[in-house]
């Protein structure tokens, strides 16, 4: 059995395997992990799940950029959501074959891509090498405070 993950007023639940052991922690600094609250993150992430899935987290691409399959709201690789969500701590007690188990789950990925994008969303690099197509059409690295797209004035 695998329970839906779900965050209310700042609690992470749980989901747990069969053997009723948690794949995901609880919430490591509170009030952080999901850090919707900042309109640049929350503009991002409605941008990309649009470009990346379309807004369904059943999406699945199966021959990528880099040919390989990519799932779900933000079109994980199995390797880089296993990666980012256990070093991040979010991800617990899972083995990586184990990921394919909860890689569909659009709120877990989006927990862990809010994570990664606190440290991450102004470096070109990280964009250009993780969501090449969406990076190069919206340029995320360049949003400025007023949460718009840069213009041509802006970004040079």
């Amino acid at each position: 059995m695998i329970a839906a993950i779900g965050v209310m007023a700042g609690v992470m639940t749980l989901i747990l395997r069969e053997d009723a052991s948690p794949v995901v922690s609880e919430n490591p600094s509170p009030g952080s992990v999901l850090s919707v609250a900042d309109p640049i993150i929350s503009k991002i992430l409605n941008r990309l799940r649009s470009c990346e899935s379309g807004g369904k987290d059943e999406a699945i691409n199966e021959n990528d950029l880099d040919n390989t399959p990519s799932y779900g709201r933000y079109q994980f690789k199995p390797g880089t959501m296993y990666e980012w969500g256990t070093k991040m701590g979010i991800l617990t007690n899972i083995e990586s074959p184990e990921i394919m188990n909860v890689i569909m789950d659009g709120e877990l990925q989006e927990i862990i891509l809010v994570k990664k994008l606190e440290e991450s969303w102004r470096n070109e690099s990280f964009w250009m090498h993780q969501f090449p197509a969406c990076g190069r059409i919206y340029r995320f690295w360049e949003y400025e405070e007023d949460i718009n797209p840069p213009t041509k004035e802006r970004s040079g």
